[in-house]
């Protein structure tokens, strides 16, 4: 019988404990097969029985490795096998096993002549005496031999039974030892007709009412008498050729187990072999991995050394720039100190004139002439004489136009008011100011005049003439100290870079020991290892690849730091407020890349007015470089933004140290970053 054929007729049952020998391979009939099946619900339409849709079938055919099956099925574990037998199935009703299968091919596809009659019969007696040994009396009594058969087209199957019965769980079951033959009638028209036969063993348990349930399906019948002759002959065909066959064949069982043992050795003796080659193979793993660990740990300090070094360099600049830094918050300050007495003599200034009727009135005429026109008017200077109790005035007057009578006449007017005298708190109100001489002129309207601005006293004269020298002294010593610096800074970078790319290369002479590694040990490791292996190694390029740009990167910013100190004659908030004015102009481009240094140097020439005599963009090479396209676009906005803004909001004093500025601007600030 064809193995389908055979699988679909055999069916297994497991016995009760008080049962004897109701297991093959240490499996069970009614064993639960909670937890003892590995269900595949994918391939349930597969396992279920046409006759019955509540039975369903599993297989272990990979259990003897000296078997190679067309399945390869592994749906549950065989806890005793016999290596006797190829294949183990089972059946599962309910969560229960209800049949057991153990099944091995003898013979297939032998020619009629070439068959070996009794090897089946034989093997299938001493596998029936062992498990007979262990039977008790009253399954032994049981005993019993029958014959059945099927058809299918041009296929006739036989079976050859030897039976025990007994009951479980007030069930009855089967425990068979069954030679299963399967006689193939071939015609062809050249080679004529031919009897292929097919012969294979198995030892089953099943339950009598599953049994049934097959046999009515599959038209099994049995049949009265079967014998060596109905193979040998196959009288049944009309073929009534006699084959002889020599006296005396055995066919031991222990042999066909010996056997199985032997192939069982031998591919343990070739998985041991494998294995230790496989030890092998993962101990060279193992030193390799080791071997790059240490590379990779050594790329790692010579990382470290890198960033101690940059560290070093950082706090060599920043002692080098820390007087220069000391003698720009002095300028700052001075700076700072200027604005703050500048901004108080304006507000004096205008404050004194917003009040000076109020605090001067003293001094006005004291009535108006309404013979002369109201803009007809006079030249006054307020001279003051002493400061005791008041501030005490003398009044100098002087026609406005001497050639106008009617100027003249009003000058006479009022040419008698000598004298007048003013609070003496305004002192303290204008301590800026020198009220010493202040010139005006009156109108022939009341309390309207002309004030001429009032100079600054002698005190704030010299402050600011002190200060400006200050100012000029330090702008000019941060000139001198930035040139020293600037040569000492580029000393020590040169010095540094030189020594970093001493260890750059020396990362990439560990890199190729690392690549050379691989690829004289890429026949030890599988695709995927070798893969990963690489992409760690790629991942930790480009962790030295972007630690080295960022270093780059922070170089240049110190560098245009020191750049900023050196050329910048602004002060911080005086520089703001440009910013601020060109940040107003400015239209930043769409699409800037985020990661990139989006930082604008620009260089300008200034009237005093804050008008552009010259600007111009300092980092022309970059603009220049492949793949900063953006960067240009991004530079000539900023360029376009200052000259739009023009003049510049620049301080009304101070010429020499703003004439030239150096500006950077982020366009991150921009956008908020």
């Amino acid at each position: 019988m064809r193995i389908k054929k055979i699988l679909f007729l055999i069916i297994f049952l497991f016995s009760s404990n008080n049962i004897v020998a109701s297991e093959i391979g240490g499996i069970r009939i009614f064993q639960s097969t909670e937890g003892f099946l590995k269900i595949d619900d994918d391939n349930n339409e597969w396992r279920e029985k046409e006759f019955n849709k509540d039975i369903r079938f599993y297989a272990n055919d990979i259990f003897n490795l000296s078997f190679n099956s067309e399945h390869k099925s592994n749906d549950f574990e065989i806890s005793n096998p016999d290596y006797f037998f190829k294949e183990y199935y089972i059946w599962e009703k309910e969560k229960e096993v209800i049949g057991i299968f153990a099944y091995r091919p003898l013979q297939s596809n032998i020619l009629q002549q070439n068959f070996n009659i009794g090897e089946c019969e034989q093997l299938r007696n001493q596998l029936a005496l062992e498990k007979e040994v262990k039977f008790n009396e009253e399954i032994k009594k049981t005993r019993s031999k029958s014959y059945y058969r099927s058809t299918e087209e041009n296929v006739i199957y036989y079976e050859d039974r030897l039976s025990f019965n007994y009951t479980i769980n007030d069930i009855s079951v089967s425990h068979l030892f069954i030679c299963y033959y399967e006689i193939l009638f071939e015609k062809n028209a050249d080679l004529g007709k031919k009897h292929i036969i097919s012969v294979s063993i198995g030892e089953e348990i099943f339950a009598n009412n599953f049994l049934n349930q097959y046999e009515i399906f599959h038209n099994v019948e049995e049949i009265e008498e079967f014998n060596s002759n109905y193979i040998k002959n196959f009288k049944i065909w009309g073929n009534i050729k006699e084959i002889n066959y020599n006296d005396g064949e055995i066919y031991l069982l222990e042999n066909y187990r010996l056997k199985s043992f032997q192939k069982h050795d031998k591919i343990k003796k070739q998985q041991e072999i494998e294995a230790q080659k496989k030890a092998e193979e993962e101990k060279k793993k193992q030193v390799i991995k080791k071997k790059i660990n240490k590379f990779e740990k050594e790329i790692e300090e010579k990382l470290i050394l890198i960033q101690n070094k940059k560290l070093q360099l950082s706090e060599k600049i920043n002692f080098l720039e820390k007087p220069l830094i000391d003698l720009k918050n002095s300028f700052e300050q001075e700076t700072k100190l200027v604005q703050e007495l500048i901004s108080l003599v304006e507000d004096q200034q205008h404050n004194f004139e917003e009040k000076f009727w109020t605090n001067y009135d003293d001094c006005f005429p004291k009535s108006f002439n309404i013979f002369v026109k109201p803009y007809e008017s006079v030249k006054a200077k307020l001279v003051l004489k002493d400061k005791t109790n008041f501030l005490n005035y003398s009044i100098n007057y002087q026609p406005f136009n001497e050639t106008n009578d009617k100027s003249l006449y009003y000058y006479d007017f009022v040419k008698n008011h000598k004298n007048c005298i003013v609070q003496l708190s305004i002192l303290d109100k204008y301590s800026t100011l020198d009220l010493n001489n202040i010139d005006l002129r009156f109108f022939n309207e009341t309390s309207k005049f002309n004030l001429e601005i009032i100079e600054l006293n002698t005190s704030t004269k010299s402050k600011l003439d002190s200060s400006e020298k200050k100012i000029t002294s330090l702008s000019k010593e941060i000139e001198d100290n930035v040139k020293t610096i600037s040569l000492e800074i580029t000393e020590l970078e040169n010095k540094y870079n030189s020594e970093v790319n001493i260890i750059k290369k020396q990362i990439v002479d560990i890199e190729n020991q690392i690549s050379n590694l691989y690829e004289k040990n890429k026949t030890l490791f599988s695709s995927s290892e070798l893969l990963k292996l690489k992409k760690n190694n790629e991942v930790k390029k480009i962790e030295i690849k972007e630690e080295f740009e960022k270093e780059k990167t922070n170089n240049d910013v110190d560098k245009n730091q020191v750049k900023s100190i050196e050329f910048s004659g602004l002060t911080l908030s005086e520089e703001d407020a440009l910013k601020a004015q060109i940040f107003g102009c400015w239209s930043i481009p769409l699409g800037l890349p985020y990661n990139e240094n989006l930082l604008v140097r620009i260089k300008l020439k200034l009237k005093p007015d804050g008008s552009i005599i010259k600007a111009e963009i300092l980092d022309q090479e970059r603009m220049k470089q492949p793949g900063q396209g953006f960067y240009k676009v991004l530079a000539e906005s900023a360029l376009r933004a200052v000259k739009l803004c023009q003049p510049l909001k620049v301080p009304t004093s101070g010429y020499e140290r703003w004439k030239e500025l150096y500006l950077n601007f982020d366009a991150r600030e921009m956008l908020g970053g």
